[in-house]
């Protein structure tokens, strides 16, 4: 069988001169051309819609025109370049998915499979994802444990808000954590907020007006996502952003 490229060299598709149009313009020319064009015009008729040129995907806006009010923003990499293994099955407690992520968990039976997916809606999200499968799973929870970045935490302060924005997907519904820690000197600070129920896309805010750390002294900062009861549940987060923003100090 011959290949579609050969098929539209024969039928001299993209080369000058030698298009749709002048088959029907050879058709006019009397009975022996229209009946070699007329074949061909038949032909590709179905195939418009996959020959067609492909529309330019526009660029996505930048992460920080995405969020104006805010002093630093940032999208982890696993969400945006590829990783080493893709695909981790039967991961043990403490296993790293990237430099910036590890997954915890306090089962003594657990089958999860964790990988990094391709997405295909380039505008609205990431070019990566990363998607749980969870199948025998004893009890208790799954934590994914995000590491920030150094420059979060220069110049933190109190009166800042931390934001996350994420795209989420489950298979049934399971509570869902998040919780913000701040280690500065021998102390860790934190503070916890609950996921909306049955919200794919969402927001979080952590206020750190209520906690107690001395800016000065924070040495890391991370948050964990916390899954409670995953078992036979299939968890798909598509996006997570974090951003800073400054509110005028009391």
């Amino acid at each position: 069988m011959l290949s579609i490229q050969e098929k539209l060299y024969q039928l001299g598709w993209w080369k000058a001169g030698h298009g749709v149009l002048q088959v029907n313009h050879a058709a006019s020319q009397g009975p022996q051309n229209f009946d070699r064009g007329k074949p061909a015009v038949k032909w590709l008729g179905p195939l418009r819609h996959i020959l067609r040129p492909c529309q330019p995907q526009q660029p996505k806006p930048p992460l920080r025109a995405q969020h104006l009010a805010t002093d630093w923003v940032w999208r982890p990499t696993f969400w945006q370049t590829p990783v080493a293994y893709s695909a981790l099955s039967g991961a043990g407690n403490g296993a790293a998915l990237n430099d910036e992520i590890k997954m915890f968990h306090n089962a003594d039976h657990a089958q999860i499979t964790s990988r990094q997916i391709i997405q295909i809606d380039p505008i609205n999200l990431p070019d990566f994802g990363l998607s749980l499968d969870v199948y025998d799973f004893s009890s208790g929870y799954i934590s994914l444990a995000i590491r920030l970045p150094a420059p979060f935490a220069k110049n933190l302060q109190k009166h800042h808000l931390l934001r996350m924005d994420y795209a989420l997907k489950v298979r049934k519904s399971l509570s869902i954590f998040a919780r913000l820690n701040i280690e500065n000197g021998p102390n860790t600070t934190e503070i916890s907020v609950q996921f909306p129920d049955n919200c794919e896309n969402g927001i979080l805010k952590f206020d750190l007006s209520s906690l107690k750390f001395t800016e000065r002294r924070i040495k890391n900062i991370w948050v964990d996502l916390i899954f409670e009861a995953p078992a036979m549940n299939k968890i798909t987060l598509e996006d997570i952003i974090f951003s800073r923003h400054p509110r005028a100090k009391l």
